[in-house]
């Protein structure tokens, strides 16, 4: 119904594509989490196979051929595969975060949560990564995951990517990688400034407030 909604009052593929991919890390750690109380995450790992059938829907929505599928519209494709390797990518960015806040295989949601809320509002936290817990292709999916976003619309999304891919190359002392990034954010910010109001917000949209036609708002907190 949020897609639907805004759909209806923007009437543009990319304000649909803008939406999904600004709350999918919120499905993302949903999905880790329902998959945690059912006992079926242990490890990293574990986290990254209950992730498997989202990544396999976005994966196989980009590899669909318009001349074998009539749902697909020939026009939408450069779109559509940015939104699903954008998509995959944001997945990737999701793990990548959970793998910063706890330098251990094991996954335990509780202490995450805890060492999250305790964590100083400033500072850089010089924590140290198991080697089997850093890939070459986290950097480039984090930085996937925040080029999509623009500075004129969707600054907040777009920090949160850069910043993640800030605190990876903290972790593998990468001095200067983490400089240029941090230069990249606040050039993102400069620019945002001038478009405060067009920054996407989900109190844009009725669908999003109103809890007779989005009965589904009390569960998301």
């Amino acid at each position: 119904s949020l897609l639907g909604g805004v759909y209806n009052e923007r009437g543009s593929i990319d304000e649909v594509g803008l939406t999904f991919l600004t709350v999918l890390p919120e499905v993302v750690a949903r999905e880790i989490s329902l998959s945690s109380v059912s006992g079926l995450i242990k490890s990293i790992g574990d986290a990254e196979t209950s992730l498997w059938p989202l990544r396999r829907a976005l994966a196989d929505v980009e590899d669909t051929n318009p001349i074998d599928d009539d749902r697909i519209d020939p026009q939408l494709i450069p779109s559509i595969t940015t939104f699903c390797r954008t998509g995959q990518a944001i997945i990737d960015g999701v793990l990548v975060e959970i793998r910063l806040k706890g330098a251990s295989e094991k996954v335990d949601l509780v202490k995450i949560a805890e060492a999250q809320s305790s964590r100083p509002t400033s500072g850089f936290q010089f924590g140290s990564l198991p080697p089997g817990a850093i890939f070459d292709a986290d950097e480039e999916s984090l930085l996937e995951a925040a080029n999509f976003f623009s500075p004129q619309s969707s600054c907040p999304q777009k920090l949160r990517w850069l910043f993640a891919l800030r605190d990876l190359h903290v972790t593998k002392r990468q001095w200067s990688e983490a400089a240029e990034t941090l230069v990249l954010g606040a050039h993102s910010l400069i620019i945002s400034l001038e478009h405060l109001n067009n920054i996407w917000r989900p109190t844009q949209f009725d669908l999003w407030n109103d809890e007779r036609n989005s009965p589904w708002l009390k569960t998301i907190g």
